[in-house]
Formats: C-alpha cells, structure tokens, sequence
C-alpha cells in the first residue's frame, strides 16, 4: 500500500512537470513592431513641408533633428502622421539631418529616417549689359556663395575671374575676348544661364601709321600725304600697296613705314609723264610682284610690273560695257574690288555690270555670276547682285562680295553658286547672329588665315564677323570716316585706309 502511494505521487509530480514544460514562454511576452513609410524625405531649398506615416504597436520617439528642421509630433503612440518642416536653405550647399525611430521604452529595431533638403537655386536676375574685355560687370540675383571660390562665372563660355561676391550679386572681371554670348554662373550642383545675352564691345585700339594731311607726298609714315586713299592690299613682303584715289595714283608703303609713288598709265596733264590712273580705287599684286590697279573711272584692270611697266591687262579704257573676253577685248564697267585666288586668278567686282568676273594670268575674262541689278541667291546669272563694290578670297577658295545695295554680304564658289552670307538686307547696324545682323551697305572686305572677317559699312562702322558666324562691331579709338579699304599683313595686323581722313591706320582688337 505504501509502494503504491508513492508511485502514485510520483506520476502526479511527472504530469505537473510535463504540463509546466510544455507551456510557450512567448504567451507572456508582447511583440512590438516599428515602420514608417518613408526613411528618406527630401525638401525643396525654400521653406517647406513634408510628412510621412509612422506604424507602431506601441509609444515611439523621433529624435535627432537639426535646428533647421522641426519635427510635429516628435513622439505619439501608435499609427500617426508626422510632419517636417524646414525653413529656407540660405546655404550653397544641400543639407541633411539624420534622426532615429524608437519605441518607448526599447523594444523593436530602430529606424533611421534622413530628411534631406536641396541647395538653394541659383537664379540670375539682371547683369550689365554690355562691356569691353577686362572690364567690371555686376550679375544680380540669388543663390550666389559669399565665398569668391564657390562661384563659377563663364560669359560665352569663357571663365571669368570673380572679384566679389555675396549670396546676391557678383562682380566678375570680363574675360580678354570673350565676345558676345549668354552668362553661367554655377554654384556647387546649381547653375544658371541668362536669359539674354551679354554683348561684348569690341574695342580697336587705332594707330595711325601714315598719312593725315590731304596732299600728294611721298615720305615716312604720317609725314606721307594722301587723297581720299580707298582699296589697300600687302603682298608677301608685307609691303602695302595703295589705291589713292582722288590723287589718281598708286603708293606703295614699306613694313618701315616708307611711302613712295609707283609708275602710273596715264599723264596727269597733256604731254607729261604717266603718274595716273583712272580713279584708281583698288590693288591687289601676284606672287610675282606684279600689282593691278583697278580703275573706276576708266573701267579697265591695268597691271604694274616690278621692273615699273605699266599696261592695260584687261578691259578697254576708251569705253565701258559688258564683254567676257581676253585683254582689251573685253569690257568692264566701273569695277571697284578685286582679290587673287591661288591660282592666280583675278576675280573681280564689275560694280555697275553688278556682276563678279575672273582674269585668268593669260588675261582671260570670263563672267562667274550676276546679270541684271537685283537681288536673288543663285548660280551663275540666275544671282542677283545690286552694285557689288569689294571682293576678298577667303582661306577656302569662295569670294566673299560686300553687295552695296543689297545690304549683304554674299559668297560665291568658284563654280558661280551665290548664297546669302550675311546681313538681313536692312537698313541699321544691329549686330548679331549671321542672317540677324543689318549690315548697311557694306564697301570693304578682308578675312584672316582663322576665319575672321572684316568689312566697313556705310553707318560709319567697322564690323567683324567671327568664325563661329556672329556679327559685331569694333568700336575704334579714335574716329575714322569711310574705311575703304582693308588689308590684313602677314602678323595678322589690321590695317585699314580712313577715307576721308586721308591717313592709312592699323587696328588692334581687344
């Protein structure tokens, strides 16, 4: 009985055991859970405001928030919508604030949750419009660095050096030769472009290397006396060979300034030497040091060799007309511009033919494009030139024609096919963008080995076009009166003959 008792209390104690081991010690533990929709938050750079839903089974904090940002509520129980709001970024650069998601007390993981707000951007409101390379402009605005460094300043795609800066204006130094074109101005990630352009002045620097005092003397730089001095050209000597037209002669000036009077083709008075030419109004001389004169007034090409010859190589001085040809067989009428190809070729403007000839060396004379007095794109007669007065070859082998009339310039290949180059056919002197640009009545025309060209017009102004195809004006340092004449020398120096100021000048660009 006794054993049996004991048996029997053992096997009650073994069912308790059991019963209490079997039981799932989780059933007393409560599990938490933690979320929220979004961990990262980004703000736009103004004073702003974003939220985002936290999910949580029990009391939750967020906590570790920057100054900048305030964070509504910072704590709760249980699902809740939280607000961020940041006050404006007056910064230049981005900004973050990390905070942490807990419950309370701990309990679940935390969460990280980054609020990042974005760099100011950087707006230009107005900037000075206009001036020379090296100078001071302000660019008003917003978003600028007060520190020098974190500003990036181009005009037209050149850096420009800043001198001062605040959040709001910077003052920046022109960058030498920048030219025309829109204004950047970065601040680390942010940038901004002007909605206008800025416009580049051009300044010439104006040199006065010979001449300015009406007159017919030969003699050393300004001591040299011209008369209206109109077409100039060098040769590859550098010397400059000019067209002085109201004295009827051709002079030639040296790389050291000496002037002196070529041979001419006709007397000045009856029974006298032959000085003169017919209204002599532009030059161009040949590899060979031959120089051709082309006389407005006597319609005729005549050439000067180097041993002092003078002849008609084309044309007939005794009348004027319309005939391809060869030598005197042929007929000009009051031609104004001329240029050599590398052939040797000479290629001429018949102004009052409106027409644009070639001379081949043998004096060959033959019509390249033009018929009547008009305007039209085209090839050969089909084009239209109204009273074409300068010509120049440009580096490709295309003849580069001032149409007087027509307020353009034009550009013919060597096969006759004519194209509108530059200028919009209206009157003014508006630069700009190739077919933007007026262009009034342009005279002379010369271009440069980089694809720079330069002509005058009848605004009194002397133009550029740059090889990217804008139009601008140089603005000279002194006044000049009706450039006539254009010639670059082998140093890339600009020269030009001042009309009416009867003095030869050189230029220099900046």
């Amino acid at each position: 009985m006794k054993a049996l008792q004991i048996l029997t209390h053992a096997f009650f104690f073994s069912v308790i055991l059991f019963w209490g081991c079997s039981k799932n010690p989780q059933e007393n533990t409560v599990v938490q859970s933690l979320g929220i929709d979004r961990t990262n938050i980004p703000l736009p750079p103004g004073a702003s405001v974003d939220s985002a839903n936290i999910t949580s089974s029990t009391s939750w904090t967020l906590s570790g928030a920057s100054s900048w940002l305030t964070v509504t509520p910072s704590s709760g129980t249980g699902n809740t919508k939280v607000y961020f709001s940041a006050t404006a970024n007056t910064t230049t650069n981005s900004r973050t604030s990390s905070l942490v998601l807990n419950t309370s007390p701990a309990g679940a993981n935390p969460v990280m949750v980054t609020v990042l707000q974005e760099q100011p951007n950087v707006v230009i409101n107005f900037f000075t419009s206009h001036a020379p390379g090296d100078s001071l402009i302000t660019i008003n605005g917003s978003g600028f660095s007060g520190l020098i460094s974190e500003n990036i300043v181009k005009i037209n795609g050149a850096l420009a050096t800043v001198v001062t800066a605040s959040t709001t204006m910077l003052t920046v130094r022109v960058p030498a030769k920048a030219g025309s074109g829109f204004i950047e101005v970065k601040v680390n990630t942010k940038s901004a472009t002007s909605a206008i352009e800025f416009i580049y002045d051009w300044i010439g620097v104006v040199t006065v290397v010979a001449g300015g005092t009406a007159g017919n003397a030969d003699g050393v730089g300004t001591s040299a006396q011209f008369w209206h001095p109109a077409g100039i050209e060098f040769d590859a000597s550098d010397n400059l060979f000019i067209a002085d037209y109201a004295n009827n002669r051709v002079r030639r000036m040296t790389a050291s300034l000496v002037v002196t009077t070529l041979p001419g083709r006709i007397p000045a008075v009856p029974g006298g030497p032959n000085t003169d030419f017919g209204l002599p109004q532009d030059v161009v001389a040949d590899a060979s040091g031959n120089v051709y004169v082309v006389e407005f007034n006597s319609s005729v090409i005549s050439k000067i060799t180097p041993a002092g010859v003078v002849s008609v190589f084309a044309g007939d001085p005794t009348t004027h007309g319309y005939q391809d040809g060869t030598g005197t067989g042929a007929r000009f009428y009051q031609p104004a511009g001329i240029d050599i190809d590398a052939s040797g070729n000479l290629i001429v403007a018949d102004t009052k033919n409106h027409r644009i000839r070639k001379i081949t060396p043998g004096a060959v004379v033959t019509t390249i494009a033009g018929s009547v007095q008009s305007y039209a794109d085209g090839t050969g007669p089909n084009a239209y030139f109204n009273t074409p007065s300068g010509i120049n070859v440009d580096q490709a082998g295309n003849y580069l024609v001032t149409d007087y009339y027509n307020n353009r310039i034009r550009k013919v290949t060597p096969a006759g096919v004519v194209t509108s180059y530059a200028g919009n056919g209206s009157h003014g002197s508006a630069d700009g963008t190739l077919l933007t640009a007026n262009i009034y009545q342009p005279i002379a025309i010369t271009s440069d080995n980089n694809g720079n060209i330069y002509l005058s017009d009848g605004n009194g102004k002397l133009r550029w076009i740059s090889p990217s195809g804008r139009v601008s004006t140089i603005i000279p340092t002194i006044t000049f009166s009706s450039i006539q004449g254009l010639a670059i020398d082998s140093n890339g120096v600009l020269f030009f003959a001042d009309y009416f100021n009867n003095r030869i000048c050189k230029i220099t660009i900046k």
